[in-house]
């Protein structure tokens, strides 16, 4: 960190009252500095966890396997003051290859107050623009649902259905999951759900019954 750097920092700091939160990729540098930090990259495993709460951080964003089970996460932190930050928009953002985000950390508007005690700070990925950012806010914050197409409204998603089709008991589900499916379990659920929500599957239908008569 430069000395303009660590300047700038601590005048920001002073005009915000000391409220200055920092997001960083290197820890080692805000740890004797007295002002808040949290690591920029998300945690996908308890083990990670451990580790940056024993680096001082103020706040975790959870990712992956650890999305799917908030409680746990908030159990960890215990009686410290650490918030939790989710990114609800986007599926995945390891870099790394997959079929699809159907067992990301994704979630729609309509399970945000399922994470009322779980989740301190919700926070938009990938806004190219100011327009996309005031469209997740209107629709997660302001109307608090998304009727259309998923790949619409959650980056890496990558898998087709509508959000007003899917059945709202998946939300429940996924809470608590832990992400079953990629551990062995034989849960399909998000699959499933999801495929019924797909306005494709209902046209084939038709088409077969008409065709039959």
């Amino acid at each position: 960190m430069s000395e303009k750097d660590e300047e700038d920092l601590k005048l920001y700091n002073g005009l915000s009252r000391g409220k200055l939160k920092v997001c960083c990729a290197q820890w080692s540098l805000f740890t004797t500095r007295g002002i808040p930090f949290f690591i920029g990259y998300p945690i996908s495993d308890f083990y990670t966890l451990e580790g940056i709460i024993a680096a001082g951080v103020c706040a975790v964003r959870p990712a992956g396997q650890l999305i799917h089970d908030l409680a746990s996460v908030r159990k960890v932190i215990g009686e410290r003051n650490i918030e939790i930050r989710v990114a609800p928009n986007v599926a995945y953002t390891d870099g790394l290859p997959h079929e699809n985000g159907l067992f990301g950390g994704w979630l729609r508007p309509e399970e945000l107050p399922l994470y009322k005690d779980l989740i301190d700070i919700i926070e938009f990925e990938d806004i190219p623009n100011k327009q996309r950012e005031q469209a997740l806010f209107s629709i997660y914050m302001e109307q608090k649902e998304w009727p259309g197409e998923m790949n619409m409204l959650i980056t890496n998603f990558n898998y087709p259905g509508v959000s007003r089709m899917i059945d709202p008991r998946l939300g429940e589900l996924r809470k608590t999951c832990g992400g079953a499916c990629l551990r062995g379990s034989h849960c399909r659920l998000c699959k499933t759900m999801l495929d019924l929500a797909n306005p494709e599957l209902y046209k084939d239908l038709v088409k077969k019954n008409e065709s039959a008569e």
